[in-house]
């Protein structure tokens, strides 16, 4: 599908906090390691209720990339910086 043919106002999910944006707005893509690392990292901090769009992931889908709104970039970023610490 040429990128002239895609609705940049269509609908999109974040794959971290589940709200939905404009497809112009989810520019940032994370794997969706990044994402289970942040949820683990979180559950060690005792804060189970965080990021319920997450669930069980198969070892195969690992490295595929997930939309994520720029909030939730961020927050993964610097999660990240965090577990390295």
């Amino acid at each position: 599908m040429p990128v002239a043919d895609i609705d940049c106002t269509t609908p999109v999910k974040c794959s971290l906090c589940g709200l939905m944006f404009k497809r112009a707005e989810m520019e940032k893509r994370l794997p969706m390691k990044m994402l289970v690392d942040l949820k683990n990292h979180a559950a060690k901090r005792k804060l189970f209720h965080l990021f319920p769009a997450i669930r069980g992931v198969a070892e195969q889908f690992m490295m595929h990339n997930c939309r994520v709104c720029i909030l939730c970039y961020h927050l993964v970023v610097q999660e990240h910086i965090l577990i390295e610490v």
